[in-house]
């Protein structure tokens, strides 16, 4: 039973499974400060696999690779801050 509940978790898209681990956070009493500055930086990397991978990409998609690519675009970056609105409503 946990094994179809883990596969159907792994069909869902990036960004439910960022708010999905988000509100995990806020249950487990962690401080909305570090929750609103995680999802920032989840935004960032959200913004980064819909312009590289497409809007439909699905958490099971994901590879070390696109972690890595993710690393590297904001290794090359010549402007280092971003304001958020620049990434998202892009």
């Amino acid at each position: 039973m946990a094994r179809n509940r883990t596969k159907e978790l792994m069909m869902i898209s990036l960004d439910k499974a960022i708010e999905l681990c988000l509100s995990t956070l806020a249950t487990e009493g962690k401080s909305p400060r570090y929750i609103d500055w995680l999802r920032t930086r989840l935004r960032f990397f959200s913004a980064f696999i819909r312009e590289t991978q497409g809007k439909n990409f699905k958490v099971q998609d994901l590879t070390v690779d696109d972690g890595r690519d993710f690393i590297r675009h904001l290794m090359d970056r010549k402007k280092k801050y971003h304001l958020i609105c620049d990434i998202i409503c892009c």
